[in-house]
């Protein structure tokens, strides 16, 4: 369920737009719709005249434009990309248009011909289409005032594409017999003036004609008429006239058409109403005509250069659901890391604590215990050298390791070998192969690296240092 706000725009003002000021936009009618869905019933809650800064929030904004101010032209659109199609554009319409093309924003609007469908691809052939064109200034002066409205989406649509419309049902074709039949019947004097026709008039939609109060633009200005008419699925046009020449202007309307009125212009002018057939237009005529706009997807003049795009022209609403999918992943994740790193941390006390445990009963005059591991180490040498025993990192443990990885060194091969800090330090001759030496050290547990430059004395020893140590 989500709330649009409609809001009906005046006309554009004759001054030129650099005496524009928010008096052009000073008091606009708006109504505020609860609407449940893309085809859901619609329910106004709210509806009045007001400023642009004082309209309530809602989810969507909907402009209507009048349609005096947006001409409809139908054209062969080619195929272009989006940058390209915006700069071709006024080249298709510069012919009939009064003012400069490049001064007037242009838009895409509804299909004339059913295009064939293609898939992703962009089509190969140019598209019939209707465009809208509308002034380029008093779009941008229209967008920029209602740009501190609190909503979500802001649409910009052509009000004689918001009135409804029927289309004319077709009338079926004469079969082959009956048309046969008119052909071979010959001409009779008794036979009626009329003749059936072989093929019946194509039918003709009635056009619809909307008579609203217009919006004013200046407080001193006169009450008068927005009149919009529409003539097809993509035609239609508009005029602003005084109640006293609306009735003039009904006797040259298009017929047939069906005639609708707003409350307001009853008691301007009752002679408008006084037809039965004549229907009510109010703010829940003008909601649907412009869903069912929004609902075909070209009807929108926010394009080109008033797309609203980027992180406040996104309807978030798309995305509820794979939001809320990506916080539950990174939910679990962090809820499974902590249960991890909870049960990692209760193994780490058992461990330390049975490690203490086993100090404590093996060496029980230990006063304090802070590393179990490396006092149960340094306890165990103790005992060995009380014991006489010698430890693996003592000088003849190591040497005989050491001798035992050195057996396929040459007689010559080792020049010098000296014991310091539980390591040995071997020079080795030039051309020695060490590769071959440190794999048979590392098989007996022995770490064999490059020693420190000699320093000193020991500098005159030619060869290669190397540091030989127990394997941790």
């Amino acid at each position: 369920m989500t709330t649009s706000l409609y809001v009906r725009l005046p006309h554009r003002p004759i001054q030129s737009p650099e005496r524009w000021s928010a008096g052009a936009l000073a008091s606009v009618p708006f109504a505020l719709v609860r609407e449940e869905g893309a085809q859901g019933a619609q329910r106004i809650q709210r509806e009045g005249t007001s400023r642009p800064d004082e309209l309530p929030g809602a989810d969507r904004l909907i402009l209507l434009l009048p349609a005096a101010d947006v001409l409809l032209v139908p054209a062969n659109v080619p195929p272009l990309a989006t940058p390209k199609l915006r700069l071709a554009l006024p080249n298709l319409v510069e012919d009939r248009l009064v003012q400069d093309a490049q001064q007037c924003h242009i838009a895409l609007g509804p299909r004339l011909r059913a295009a064939p469908a293609r898939g992703w691809r962009a089509p190969r052939e140019p598209q019939s289409r209707a465009l809208m064109i509308a002034d380029r200034a008093w779009v941008r002066f229209i967008l920029d005032t209602f740009a501190v409205h609190k909503h979500r989406t802001c649409h910009l649509l052509p009000a004689q594409l918001c009135v409804p419309f029927e289309t004319a049902a077709p009338v079926p074709a004469p079969t082959a017999e009956a048309a046969g039949e008119l052909v071979r019947a010959e001409p009779s004097l008794d036979a009626p003036a009329e003749v059936p026709a072989v093929a019946a008039a194509a039918p003709v939609a009635p056009a619809t004609i909307a008579l609203d109060a217009a919006p004013p633009t200046d407080p001193d200005a006169p009450v008068a008429v927005d009149i919009t008419v529409r003539t097809g699925p993509a035609e239609g046009y508009g005029l602003r006239l005084l109640p006293a020449n609306v009735a003039n202007w009904l006797a040259i309307a298009p017929t047939p058409a069906t005639l609708m009125v707003s409350p307001a212009l009853r008691a301007l002018a009752p002679g408008l109403s006084a037809d039965p057939a004549t229907a009510t237009l109010d703010w829940s005529t003008w909601a649907a005509g412009a869903r069912d706009a929004l609902a075909s997807g070209e009807a929108d003049l926010c394009q080109f250069d008033f797309a609203r795009g980027g992180v406040a022209g996104m309807d978030w609403s798309l995305w509820r659901l794979p939001i809320a999918l990506a916080v539950l992943i990174v939910a679990v994740q962090l809820i499974g890391m902590n249960a991890r790193w909870l049960t990692l941390r209760a193994e780490q006390k058992r461990l330390d604590t049975a490690m203490r445990a086993q100090l404590q009963t093996a060496f029980p005059n230990t006063p304090v215990i802070l590393d179990p591991p490396a006092q149960m180490r340094r306890q165990v040498e103790q005992l060995r050298l009380a014991a006489g025993k010698s430890a693996p990192e003592d000088f003849l443990p190591l040497a005989d390791r050491f001798a035992q990885a050195a057996t396929g060194l040459a007689p010559d091969a080792l020049l010098a070998l000296d014991y310091h800090g539980r390591a040995l330090t071997v020079t080795l001759k030039d051309g020695t192969d060490t590769a071959a030496l440190r794999t048979a050290a590392r098989n007996v547990g022995l770490n064999m690296d490059a020693a420190e430059a000699p320093r000193g004395a020991e500098a005159t020893v030619p060869g290669s240092r190397w540091t030989v140590s127990i394997a941790q």
